[in-house]
């Protein structure tokens, strides 16, 4: 079995999985989009300045040759459902008109919920929490919609 270190110094006491394109970006939870990194050069990766972003980077994909991937579609519309119907438990429903004139996916309430989402998902607890909450959400709202034309 091959030895976890930071690609960028080699350490191999401790290091870190860091997604190349961020999650935030919607990077992908594969190999193609995750090093390791020592707690140093994660924290410069993840919180440094401009200049150190790039250049860890820079680094990043010289050393490993792995440029980032980020996710497929399909994932994609599946994490953005889930984080909608999570801010509209709290917010309100909205039809997709409504969604798209406020701009609710560039709102911190949508980036909370698909991090959140996301997170999970790489940790591998995807059966708990938030991301059950938006799976039976969406599943009542499909029950509600189906329902309404037999009861009205």
């Amino acid at each position: 079995m091959e030895q976890k270190k930071c690609v960028v110094c080699g350490f191999d006491k401790y290091v870190e999985n860091h997604h190349i394109i961020k999650f935030s970006d919607y990077g992908s939870d594969e190999e193609e989009n995750l090093v390791y990194l020592c707690p140093n050069h994660h924290w410069i990766a993840d919180f440094g300045d401009i200049e150190d972003k790039k250049w860890i980077i820079e680094e990043i994909k010289k050393v490993s040759g792995k440029i980032g991937k980020k996710m497929n579609e399909e994932d994609l519309k599946k994490f953005k459902k889930k984080a909608r119907r999570l801010v509209e438990e709290s917010l309100g429903r909205y039809t997709d008109k409504e969604w798209k004139e406020k701009n609710m996916e560039n709102t911190f309430n949508f980036e909370s919920c698909i991090k959140d989402l996301r997170r999970r998902a790489f940790n591998g607890i995807t059966s708990r929490n938030a991301n059950k909450r938006a799976e039976l959400l969406l599943l009542r709202d499909k029950i509600d919609d189906e329902l309404k034309d037999y009861y009205y």
